[in-house]
């Protein structure tokens, strides 16, 4: 397990694919995700990555199992040694 976001519903983690968790921890669904990913994170709408280029993005998932980048919300961290991504409500860590 690389990493795991949680939007209220399901649990997104990124092993080999981008599997989707129910709160039971049963496996709902998973689809190719061909990003390594370094952290992620929920924001109340969007799915964030950390990816191991050390951008951030943002991803739609509310179309699941379609996944769709929202162009023009990534950005990079502070330093590229950053490991983990965690959103407060207001920022992101």
């Amino acid at each position: 397990m690389y990493d795991v976001a949680f939007d209220g519903t399901y649990f997104y983690i990124k092993e080999w694919r981008l599997n989707r968790y129910t709160i039971n921890g049963v496996k709902d669904s998973s689809i190719s995700f061909d990003y390594k990913v370094r952290g992620s994170a929920w924001d109340g709408t969007y799915y964030w990555t950390l990816l191991n280029t050390t951008e951030i993005k943002c991803w739609d998932i509310s179309s699941w199992p379609v996944i769709t980048e929202i162009t023009g919300n990534s950005f990079y961290p502070p330093s590229s040694a950053c490991r983990g991504l965690w959103y407060d409500g207001s920022y992101f860590w």
